[in-house]
C-alpha cells in the first residue's frame, strides 16, 4: 500500500517564506502603518480572508477583506511566476518517491494559481495528484481537520499520509490528524525549531538527508 506524501508549499518545497513576510512589511509601509514582528507571527497558518481580517481588526485599516486579498495577490504573482526557487535537493526528493510510486499532493495556505504557476516552471507539478489549499477548504493548517479533509479528499487513510512542513502548528496539528510528519528547516521559523524537533516525528534541514 503507497504512502500519500503531504507537502506544504512556501517554507517547505519552496524558499519563499520570505516573500510573505516582504509583502507583510511593505503593505503596512504603503498605510503607515507601524507593528510588531509578533503582530505578525499569528498570521502564518491564517488563510487569506482570515489574514485581511485580521488586518483590518489590528491594524485598523479601511477596506474591504476582498480588495486587500487583491492587492496582495497583485504583489506576490510575479514572484511565483519568475523568480521564487525550489529548496535544494527538493526535485531529487520528489522525484525519488514518485520512482517508489508513492502518492504526493500540495497542502498550502498559498493561491491555488500561484502554486500552479511556480511548480509548472520548476518541472515539478506532474509530481502531485492535487494541490489543495486553506482558501478551497476554509480551514486553516493549524486545525487538525485540515489534514483530515486533504486525506478524505484523496481517499487515504490518515495513518497513511506523511506530511511534511516548516511550521510547528501545522505539524502538531498533522499529528493529532494521525498522521506521520517530517519537520523541514527555514530560516523564517528558526526560533522555532525546538518545538518543530520536539513535535515532529523527524526534523530536517535539507531534503538531501532524505535521499
Amino acid at each position: 500500500m503507497s504512502f500519500l506524501h503531504i507537502f506544504d508549499m512556501d517554507g517547505t518545497l519552496l524558499d519563499s517564506m520570505h516573500l510573505w513576510r516582504d509583502i507583510d512589511h511593505r503593505y503596512l509601509a504603503m498605510h503607515h502603518i507601524t507593528y510588531t514582528d509578533e503582530q505578525l507571527d499569528v498570521i502564518k497558518n491564517m488563510t487569506n480572508r482570515e489574514c485581511a481580517d485580521y488586518f483590518i481588526k489590528t491594524f485598523h485599516i479601511d477596506k474591504a477583506p476582498e480588495v486587500m486579498m487583491v492587492e496582495w495577490a497583485a504583489m506576490a504573482k510575479a514572484s511565483y511566476e519568475h523568480e521564487l526557487q525550489l529548496k535544494p535537493f527538493a526535485a531529487d526528493y520528489l522525484k525519488l518517491i514518485h520512482q517508489r510510486q508513492d502518492r504526493m499532493i500540495v497542502a498550502t495556505s498559498c493561491d491555488v494559481q500561484f502554486a500552479t504557476a511556480a511548480l509548472k516552471r520548476l518541472h515539478v507539478l506532474h509530481y502531485f495528484e492535487r494541490i489543495i489549499t486553506t482558501h478551497e477548504l476554509g480551514i486553516g493548517k493549524d486545525k487538525s481537520a485540515f489534514f483530515t479533509q486533504c486525506a478524505k479528499l484523496m481517499n487515504a487513510e490518515p495513518n497513511m499520509c506523511i506530511v511534511y512542513d516548516d511550521l510547528n502548528t501545522a505539524i502538531c496539528s498533522a499529528a493529532a490528524a494521525g498522521m506521520q510528519t517530517i519537520g523541514v528547516y527555514d530560516a523564517s521559523s528558526h526560533d522555532d525549531q525546538h518545538l518543530l524537533k520536539e513535535n515532529a516525528a523527524r526534523l530536517i534541514k535539507s531534503f538531501k538527508e532524505l535521499l
